[in-house]
């Protein structure tokens, strides 16, 4: 239901009372953000049954989609496919799936995952005649400190009091970057200024002598509340004003009639915030929380690269062809090339399939040619043998065979072959077994008729170069292989070599 009314809104709030992210309060804090509001859920007729508010943003190119608490009881098997059914008419790109105050969520695998992360909440039962009692022996003695200090607690109205705690958030977590915590240690107070005009939020402040010393902003429910955000000074650190805040925050809260107190939530790598708040002896709710995209990859991919585009244009220009593969062309016509120098122990022959398959699983330096056969699909191998020991391998790749194959950098026409993949194994490089085996290959190649070969390499790889020069090929040209970062898989190559007018040597 969208922009719902308020009695669906109470209705909903009336079902989890002690959930302040379903108050019809908190949903006109949303609307003033600039969000249009939803309820999200099962209907019995005219009655809503495990139903959630959700909060819906237009962008120019996407609309996205926040559940920020996820409803309990949740009827998985109805409400998943559901939601993803609205999200398609509604046409979706990204939905964000939140937990806070949720007593139990487990998203599942939805679509194209951005983020997920699991979330733990601590959760105060006010139903304790003594709170304090319960708190460790830490968190009382700083309670005692702010008492002995003479700290007091206030509700805090007016326009200054969200700059107020937005500076002492700041200060807050600057001490936690320095713990080595990854969160923002910039705070804006004018975000809060929803919470407070719509009435869903309460300002409390620890205060001495008209100092400030510790703000926390709490969410309001019928019967329960929830730590949103909190920030304490250095000084007040060092009295124990955050603990203080807290306890007295629970007490009143305490007598207006509520159950529990949410002091909200910590990631896995926020050690300090979650022993703070395991210090007034919570109940713990393990939770999760995702972001899906919706859409397909080809949008998904497009927006990135604007978002990219836009937080820094010129990295993106720079970076917008991706990787960049560069080679070095050679060339020959066979008849042009002298034969082959016979080596006194060393013999080439073609190898069969199982000769290749045996080779690839014994020798870790052709381990890489079981990836290249697959994609290929063809076995062009020639083995070069010391005596019985295979100790080379190299592909002669026929223009029948290179049309096969779905990227092709040479591009060989009729009457052309390319010879590639060369590897020698350790214990007999330096033994001239590469030219070898280019001239071999050469040999064979004009054996069969073909009036060209072709030779590339990585244009940083000397050792190669200096082999296929040696073994009289001729440097022709340049390739490049290009893979933009939006081209969905996809390449293409500039070919310097196939440049009009070209000579060949």
């Amino acid at each position: 239901m969208p922009d719902p009314d308020e009695k669906s809104l109470y209705e909903i709030a009336h079902q989890a009372l002690e959930n302040p992210f379903y108050t019809p309060e908190y949903v006109a804090a949303r609307i003033i953000g600039n969000t249009q509001p939803w309820i999200l859920g099962v209907r019995d007729g005219d009655r809503w049954v495990s139903a959630c508010t959700a909060f819906m943003s237009h962008g120019r190119l996407t609309r996205q989609i926040e559940i920020t608490s996820l409803p309990a009881p949740l009827d998985g098997d109805f409400f998943w496919p559901e939601l993803l059914k609205f999200c398609k008419e509604q046409r979706i790109d990204s939905l964000e799936i939140n937990s806070f105050g949720s007593t139990d969520a487990v998203v599942p695998a939805l679509a194209w995952e951005v983020w997920r992360k699991r979330r733990t909440e601590y959760v105060l039962s006010l139903d304790k005649p003594n709170l304090i009692s319960s708190f460790s022996t830490n968190h009382r003695r700083n309670i005692k400190r702010a008492e002995k200090a003479g700290l007091k607690v206030r509700v805090a109205t007016g326009p200054e009091v969200c700059m107020q705690h937005g500076r002492l958030i700041s200060a807050s977590m600057d001490r936690r970057v320095a713990r080595g915590e990854d969160v923002d240690s910039n705070a804006d107070g004018e975000r809060y200024r929803c919470f407070i005009d719509s009435g869903a939020a309460t300002f409390y402040q620890a205060y001495k002598d008209g100092e400030l010393y510790s703000s926390i902003l709490i969410l309001n429910a019928e019967r329960g509340a929830y730590y949103h955000s909190a920030g304490t000074s250095p000084e007040g650190m060092a009295m124990g004003a955050s603990q203080f805040l807290i306890c007295r925050v629970a007490e009143i809260l305490q007598k207006e009639g509520k159950n529990k107190f949410n002091l909200g939530g910590a990631d896995l790598d926020q050690i300090g915030l979650t022993r703070f708040k395991l210090g007034f002896r919570p109940k713990r709710f393990e939770i999760e929380a995702a972001q899906f995209f919706l859409s397909s990859t080809f949008k998904r991919k497009c927006l990135n690269a604007l978002r990219e585009f836009r937080s820094d244009p010129l990295t993106f220009i720079n970076s917008l062809f991706g990787t960049i593969d560069r080679y070095v062309v050679y060339t020959r016509m066979p008849e042009t090339l002298r034969a082959c120098d016979e080596l006194s122990d060393a013999r080439a022959n073609k190898l069969g399939d199982d000769e290749l398959r045996e080779a690839i699983q014994e020798h870790s330096e052709f381990s890489y040619l079981y990836n290249v056969w697959n994609k290929l699909g063809h076995n062009d191998a020639y083995g070069v043998y010391i005596g019985d020991d295979l100790a080379h391998i190299a592909w002669l790749i026929p223009s029948k065979h290179d049309h096969d194959y779905p990227e092709r950098n040479v591009k060989l026409r009729e009457g052309e072959a390319e010879i590639t993949h060369c590897s020698t194994r350790k214990k007999y490089r330096g033994r001239g077994l590469y030219q070898f085996a280019i001239r071999h290959l050469v040999d064979r190649a004009s054996a069969d008729g073909m009036k060209r070969i072709f030779m590339i390499t990585a244009s940083d790889n000397t050792a190669s170069k200096r082999g296929i020069e040696k073994a009289g090929l001729t440097y022709v040209g340049k390739l490049f292989r290009i893979r933009p970062r939006i081209g969905l898989g996809y390449s293409f190559a500039l070919r310097g070599h196939r440049m009009k007018g070209l000579s060949y040597f």
